[in-house]
């Protein structure tokens, strides 16, 4: 096998555990009522990836004769492309805010409170 065919294969094959990781993640964010910022980061990252490992199983299992599947496969695409570049974006955020709740307590617990709309 080259390395396209072996990262295909890894790829294909840890898609479901990641869809019941994200799963199960975003069932205990959800049930949880306190405010962390591993919660939030957390969260933030199952999401995406909840959404691109959906619609990877969605185009696996379906008809490639049906009109809809080269829009479904874009839509694949995009969502993939997010989620994988949101991963850099949500990763640098929580180290942000780790760091200012470390230098500077009393400003992050102000900037991080809850709030009623």
């Amino acid at each position: 096998m080259i390395l396209p065919e072996i990262l295909q294969f890894v790829d294909t094959h840890l898609t479901y555990p990641v869809f019941i990781f994200s799963s199960i993640i975003l069932l205990l964010s959800l049930s949880l009522k306190t405010t962390s910022l591993c919660k939030t980061c957390c969260a933030n990252i199952a999401v995406p990836s909840f959404l691109s490992t959906l619609l990877f199983i969605v185009t696996r299992f379906a008809d490639r004769s049906v009109r809809v599947y080269p829009i479904l496969r874009n839509i694949y695409i995009f969502v993939r492309a997010f989620s994988l570049h949101g991963y850099v974006y949500f990763s640098t955020l929580t180290v942000l805010l780790a760091y200012v709740g470390y230098a500077k307590p009393f400003f992050f617990q102000h900037f991080v409170s809850n709030r009623q709309v």
